[in-house]
């Protein structure tokens, strides 16, 4: 029954949404098949498995200097067990490099979290960059955002 209502039109890309030329169709296999595809898969698999190998041996290496700077060398430094202070060493260390890097290397570590986020303006000048990554580096995190948490 037509109540005199019309039905709102529907979402672009829904099924049921037409063009002016009646529905559209995509023949997935044939994109699949196309060589513009085989190529966009062939780079994205040159640049993705040495980019995960190199994600890998990171990963790796630092759960190896984890290990052996909170286990083993307390036990080389002839503590039978890690002290409860044990944490502050290596914590000290850390902040020391990271003080070095912000502000001896050119960049200063990068924007200040405190500013917040600021879409656009002009990115770090390749002089800067390697004080910006180096002063994220001895924390054992690095390139991750920081800044502060955005409310759930």
């Amino acid at each position: 029954m037509d109540d005199g209502r019309s039905a709102a039109p529907p979402a672009p890309g829904s099924p049921d949404a037409s063009s002016p030329d009646g529905p559209s169709t995509v023949d997935v296999s044939a994109v699949l098949r196309s060589p513009a595809y085989v190529r966009l898969l062939s780079l994205a698999a040159v640049l993705g498995v040495p980019v995960s190998a190199a994600a890998y041996l990171f990963l790796y290496l630092m759960g190896l200097i984890q290990h052996w700077v909170f286990t083993d060398l307390p036990g080389q430094l002839g503590f039978a067990a890690p002290p409860l202070w044990w944490p502050l060493p290596p914590l000290l260390v850390a902040g020391v490099l990271v003080a070095l890097a912000i502000s001896r290397l050119p960049g200063g570590g990068g924007h200040s979290p405190a500013d917040g986020f600021h879409a656009g303006g002009t990115p770090p000048a390749p002089v800067e960059l390697p004080g910006i990554l180096l002063a994220d580096r001895p924390r054992g995190r690095p390139w991750r955002v920081r800044g502060p948490p955005v409310p759930p």
